[in-house]
Order: structure tokens, then C-alpha cells, then sequence
């Protein structure tokens, strides 16, 4: 990374070694990196991917609960006629 983007070694005021970058640090990293140019493109699809995911599970969520429910009524129906059916 840091022979990369050209940065250079210091010495910072309470004597530990660092490295230190040039202010055009991301575009440098950039030139030199293909997964550093589609970094930000990359989250974005992800967490639209994410948020799909959420709402299509909470769509068939809901639309399975329906469909129990309906169910149940139906079940709740035909009971309730077979019990009026007397045959005749």
C-alpha cells in the first residue's frame, strides 16, 4: 500500500516511525488498483442487494401468512357446511 501510493516514512513527534501519505492518496491508490475503483460501486450493490433480500423476505412473509389464514377460513367453511349437510 504504501509503495503504491508513494508514501514515505517520519518520524512523528513522540518518536514512533510512520508512514505518511500524499493528500492525493486515494486517487494514486486508485490508478494502481482495480477493486479500489469499484470499492464504493461494490458497497452500493450490496447493500442494494441487502435491502432486496429484506424486502423479499418480508414479502414472503406476509404473503405466506395469507395464505394460512385463507386456509384456516376455508377450512373453518367447509366444516361449517359439512356439519349443515343432513343429506336431504
Amino acid at each position: 500500500l504504501a509503495a503504491d501510493t508513494q508514501a514515505v516514512l517520519e518520524v512523528a513527534g513522540s518518536g514512533e516511525v510512520v508512514y505518511a501519505f500524499p493528500a492525493d492518496f486515494r486517487g494514486r491508490l486508485a490508478a494502481r488498483s482495480a477493486l479500489f475503483k469499484y470499492e464504493a460501486a461494490i458497497a452500493r450493490a450490496a447493500e442494494t442487494l441487502n435491502y432486496a433480500a429484506r424486502v423479499g423476505f418480508g414479502g414472503a412473509l406476509f404473503v405466506s401468512l395469507a395464505v394460512v389464514a385463507a386456509a384456516g377460513v376455508a377450512l373453518a367453511v367447509v366444516m361449517a357446511s359439512a356439519g349443515e349437510d343432513d343429506g336431504g
